[in-house]
Protein backbone atom coordinates (compact mmCIF):
# COMPACT_ATOMS: atom_id res chain seq x y z
CA UNK A 1 0.00 0.00 0.00
CA UNK A 2 0.96 3.71 -0.32
CA UNK A 3 2.94 4.99 2.96
CA UNK A 4 0.56 8.60 2.56
CA UNK A 5 -2.43 6.47 2.66
CA UNK A 6 -1.46 5.01 5.88
CA UNK A 7 -0.57 7.98 7.23
CA UNK A 8 -3.40 9.44 6.73
CA UNK A 9 -5.49 6.70 7.74
CA UNK A 10 -3.93 6.78 11.21
CA UNK A 11 -4.04 10.30 11.50
CA UNK A 12 -7.98 10.58 10.70
CA UNK A 13 -8.04 8.01 13.32
CA UNK A 14 -6.48 9.45 15.78
CA UNK A 15 -8.04 12.40 15.14
CA UNK A 16 -12.04 10.78 14.96
CA UNK A 17 -10.94 9.04 18.64
CA UNK A 18 -9.60 12.00 20.18
CA UNK A 19 -13.01 13.98 19.12
CA UNK A 20 -15.39 10.97 20.72
CA UNK A 21 -13.23 11.38 23.74
CA UNK A 22 -12.82 15.32 24.31
CA UNK A 23 -16.48 15.97 23.04
CA UNK A 24 -18.32 12.86 24.73
CA UNK A 25 -21.14 13.96 26.48
CA UNK A 26 -20.58 13.28 30.51
CA UNK A 27 -23.73 13.06 32.70
CA UNK A 28 -23.82 14.87 35.57
CA UNK A 29 -22.10 18.09 34.81
CA UNK A 30 -24.82 20.31 33.27
CA UNK A 31 -25.66 22.84 36.38
CA UNK A 32 -27.82 22.91 38.69
CA UNK A 33 -31.06 25.43 38.10
CA UNK A 34 -32.87 26.44 40.99
CA UNK A 35 -36.65 25.76 41.17
CA UNK A 36 -38.96 28.81 41.22
CA UNK A 37 -42.24 28.50 43.31
CA UNK A 38 -45.42 28.39 41.32
CA UNK A 39 -48.86 29.54 42.78
CA UNK A 40 -52.07 28.78 41.56
CA UNK A 41 -54.74 31.78 41.98
CA UNK A 42 -58.22 30.35 41.71
CA UNK A 43 -61.14 32.52 39.68
CA UNK A 44 -62.92 34.30 42.93
CA UNK A 45 -58.85 35.12 44.18
CA UNK A 46 -58.21 36.77 40.63
CA UNK A 47 -61.40 38.29 40.67
CA UNK A 48 -60.48 40.02 44.44
CA UNK A 49 -56.99 41.27 43.25
CA UNK A 50 -58.23 43.12 39.86
CA UNK A 51 -61.88 44.48 41.30
CA UNK A 52 -59.58 47.57 42.76
CA UNK A 53 -60.37 49.22 46.22
CA UNK A 54 -63.86 50.32 47.14
CA UNK A 55 -62.17 53.39 48.92
CA UNK A 56 -60.06 54.52 46.87
CA UNK A 57 -59.77 58.35 46.69
CA UNK A 58 -61.80 59.53 43.88
CA UNK A 59 -59.24 61.52 41.45
CA UNK A 60 -58.95 65.31 41.11
CA UNK A 61 -60.65 67.87 39.38
CA UNK A 62 -59.22 69.92 37.42
CA UNK A 63 -55.44 68.87 38.46
CA UNK A 64 -52.90 70.66 37.46
CA UNK A 65 -50.90 68.76 34.91
CA UNK A 66 -47.34 67.62 35.64
CA UNK A 67 -45.18 68.66 32.73
CA UNK A 68 -44.04 72.18 33.46
CA UNK A 69 -45.14 73.96 29.53
CA UNK A 70 -47.69 71.84 27.38
CA UNK A 71 -47.10 73.37 23.53
CA UNK A 72 -50.76 73.97 21.79
CA UNK A 73 -51.67 70.87 19.71
CA UNK A 74 -50.44 70.86 16.39
CA UNK A 75 -52.62 69.12 14.09
CA UNK A 76 -51.93 66.49 12.11
CA UNK A 77 -51.32 67.05 8.17
CA UNK A 78 -49.97 63.01 7.38
CA UNK A 79 -50.22 60.07 9.47
CA UNK A 80 -47.45 57.87 7.89
CA UNK A 81 -43.79 59.16 6.75
CA UNK A 82 -43.06 59.35 2.85
CA UNK A 83 -41.71 55.91 2.24
CA UNK A 84 -39.82 55.75 -1.19
CA UNK A 85 -40.68 52.19 -1.87
CA UNK A 86 -38.93 52.28 -5.17
CA UNK A 87 -35.97 52.23 -3.05
CA UNK A 88 -36.77 49.72 -0.68
CA UNK A 89 -37.66 47.03 -3.74
CA UNK A 90 -33.93 48.63 -5.22
CA UNK A 91 -32.73 47.85 -2.16
CA UNK A 92 -33.32 43.88 -2.61
CA UNK A 93 -32.98 43.97 -6.43
CA UNK A 94 -36.10 44.50 -7.67
CA UNK A 95 -36.92 46.94 -10.27
CA UNK A 96 -38.69 50.07 -8.63
CA UNK A 97 -41.06 52.69 -10.91
CA UNK A 98 -42.54 55.62 -9.38
CA UNK A 99 -45.37 56.81 -11.20
CA UNK A 100 -48.12 59.92 -10.60
CA UNK A 101 -49.78 60.87 -13.43
CA UNK A 102 -52.75 58.44 -14.93
CA UNK A 103 -51.61 58.81 -17.76
CA UNK A 104 -48.09 56.75 -17.12
CA UNK A 105 -49.99 53.60 -16.22
CA UNK A 106 -49.92 51.42 -19.11
CA UNK A 107 -46.41 52.18 -20.00
CA UNK A 108 -44.87 51.99 -16.47
CA UNK A 109 -46.50 48.07 -16.16
CA UNK A 110 -45.29 47.60 -19.77
CA UNK A 111 -41.96 48.02 -18.01
CA UNK A 112 -42.43 45.92 -15.13
CA UNK A 113 -43.93 43.20 -16.54
CA UNK A 114 -40.85 43.40 -18.81
CA UNK A 115 -38.24 43.04 -15.87
CA UNK A 116 -40.47 40.30 -14.58
CA UNK A 117 -40.69 38.41 -17.86
CA UNK A 118 -36.60 38.82 -17.51
CA UNK A 119 -36.48 36.87 -14.04
CA UNK A 120 -36.43 40.25 -11.42
CA UNK A 121 -38.71 41.21 -9.43
CA UNK A 122 -40.88 44.35 -10.00
CA UNK A 123 -42.30 47.46 -7.66
CA UNK A 124 -44.58 50.06 -9.17
CA UNK A 125 -45.68 52.71 -6.83
CA UNK A 126 -48.44 54.81 -7.94
CA UNK A 127 -49.38 57.78 -5.87
CA UNK A 128 -52.86 58.99 -5.99
CA UNK A 129 -54.42 61.79 -4.85
CA UNK A 130 -55.74 62.53 -1.09
CA UNK A 131 -59.85 62.56 -0.89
Amino acid sequence: MNRSLIISGAAHAVLLMWGLVAFAARPGEAPQTEALPVEFVSTTEFSQLTAGVKNAPKAIENAKPLADKVGDPKPVKELAPKVAFTKVGEAFGAYGEEIGDPADVPAAIARCLKEVRGGRSALLHARVTKM
